[in-house]
């Protein structure tokens, strides 16, 4: 009787979450969701048309670039193998199931199971805006960072010394996260950082050397394969290049600091660190451990630091999502102490409570926009449709022999996936945009049209340089054009 409970108990489980990830990303992953089934946009499409490239037979970095680690390509390589964009969105809900079993355990490690609904809730109605429409590095990074997360928490929960088995984790998580996007780890790492220093102030060197040393190992269980397999394709360094150096070049060209006294920019950047603002008035509360503050503080103050070195995109701000629950958690926390209160503790308690609100209230405005703007630029306005149709037409005035000898200049990732064509060189996307950061790729890129003349050019339209311009002029004829792109064949 009591393994058939179990199993039902299971069932449930496993058909809410599913029901749950699936009605979520349906609303907030147009990028992906079966609902916007032509809405191919930004570094979503990007990564698709990689994936799409690899699943085709085309090798990563050598075939087609992009500056991401290659678990990342491999995840839309499968789900475009899958199923195309459905495939993606398949497993985009797995991730996001993952991360809805995890919050749960999370909030049941602090005792509050019975508020578990709303809780996730509130945690989901943060995510929304960040989540930026889905299929991006941080969302597939999210469930390693629950993972990671829930484990330190069992640990300081129960007073012990970090965990042997925990450390290993610890490590793999590192490991995949750098192979999807470096700074995505930066959560995991301050989880490290907190053991090591709490290590080395209770001197216990032998616990300190043993978990280094299995975490190491974890990390190396993830990094020799990944090498090796690229090594054997010829290929290592390109992918060294593209996962790390590139990515270090690109991050320090500038941040979002340079422009923020612009009002646009301090309105977003408001929005986007309020939560975490908050989260750092929450976590100091009196009443939590020293232990459970100094962790909790230590991850805002990483996460805080690396946000502020980079471009303040929106999408960077998912992988906060494991401290906004957290928040929430804590918060309830608070709202239910009871106990007579000085009338200072009170006033306190009082603002931390009204900020999360306000915070939740702000966020949930954003997650009701999304949808609106989404639905309004999907269905209401031909702003979606038009560029699709048109973009798809001028792609079939290529014949399918040619389909592998095409290569565009400028054009967004989204004009291959809708024209059902991949570029036949690797820098087939954001020419200019990547030249800033290394010029050498224009530089290989108009190598390569003189030299090897792919037999049909698609030009965005507005796309100007002088050296693609005269080989266009010389080499090329105008076969077709419409508002967004110009195509020419080789003449």
């Amino acid at each position: 009787m009591n393994i058939e409970k179990n199993i039902l108990y299971k069932t449930k489980l496993v058909s809410g979450l599913l029901v749950s990830a699936l009605l979520y990303l349906l609303l907030f992953s147009a990028y992906s969701s079966p609902l916007f089934p032509k809405f191919y946009q930004y570094d979503s499409a990007i990564f698709m048309m990689v994936g799409k490239a690899v699943a085709g037979g085309k090798q990563l970095y050598v075939d087609v670039f992009d500056h991401k680690g290659p678990i990342l390509f491999w995840i839309n390589a499968l789900g475009m193998w899958l199923g195309g964009r459905n495939g993606v969105f398949f497993l985009q809900c797995l991730f996001m199931m993952a991360d809805l079993a995890l919050m749960n355990k999370i909030i049941v490690l602090f005792g509050e199971g019975k508020q578990r609904v709303w809780m996730i809730a509130a945690t989901l109605i943060y995510l929304a805006y960040p989540l930026a429409n889905g299929n991006l590095s941080e969302e597939y990074s999210l469930p390693f960072i629950f993972l990671c997360l829930y484990l330190f928490l069992r640990d300081l929960q129960e007073g012990n010394e970090p965990t042997i088995g925990y450390s290993f984790i610890y490590g793999v998580g590192i490991g995949i996260l750098m192979f999807i996007r470096a700074n995505n780890a930066v959560t995991i790492c301050a989880l490290v950082l907190f053991w090591l220093v709490e290590l080395l102030y209770e001197k216990k060197w032998l616990v300190l050397l043993k978990n280094a040393g299995i975490g190491i190992a974890g990390i190396m269980v993830v990094t020799v394969p990944i090498c090796l397999y690229f090594e054997v394709q010829g290929s290592l360094q390109e992918m060294l290049y593209a996962t790390f150096l590139f990515n270090m070049k690109y991050s320090s060209r500038t941040s979002f600091l340079s422009t923020f006294m612009q009002k646009s920019v301090m309105a977003h950047m408001m929005i986007l660190f309020m939560p975490l603002i908050m989260a750092v008035f929450v976590f100091s509360y009196n009443e939590f451990s020293r232990r459970f503050k100094l962790a909790m503080e230590l991850i805002l103050v990483l996460n805080m630091l690396s946000l502020f070195m980079g471009f303040g995109f929106n999408h960077y701000f998912m992988i906060e999502t494991p401290i906004i629950l957290i928040m929430v958690i804590l918060g309830w926390k608070l709202f239910k102490e009871k106990g007579v209160l000085r009338k200072s503790e009170w006033m306190r308690r009082t603002f931390r409570l009204t900020g999360l609100l306000v915070v939740l209230a702000v966020y949930l405005i954003l997650s009701v926009r999304i949808i609106f703007l989404n639905v309004r630029d999907y269905y209401l306005t031909d702003t979606v449709t038009k560029e699709y149709a048109e973009v798809h037409e001028l792609c079939q005035k290529i014949p399918e022999e040619d389909q592998d000898n095409v290569l565009g200049f400028e054009i967004p990732a989204r004009y291959y996936l809708i024209g059902d064509i991949l570029p036949c060189y690797k820098y087939g996307i954001l020419q200019t945009f990547w030249s800033e950061v290394d010029p050498e790729i224009m530089q290989e890129y108009v190598s390569y049209l003189k030299n090897q003349s792919p037999e049909w050019l698609v030009v965005l339209t507005g796309a100007d340089d002088e050296n693609v311009d005269g080989i266009l002029s010389q080499k090329y004829e105008q076969a077709d054009a419409n508002d967004y792109c110009s195509l020419y064949h080789l003449k």
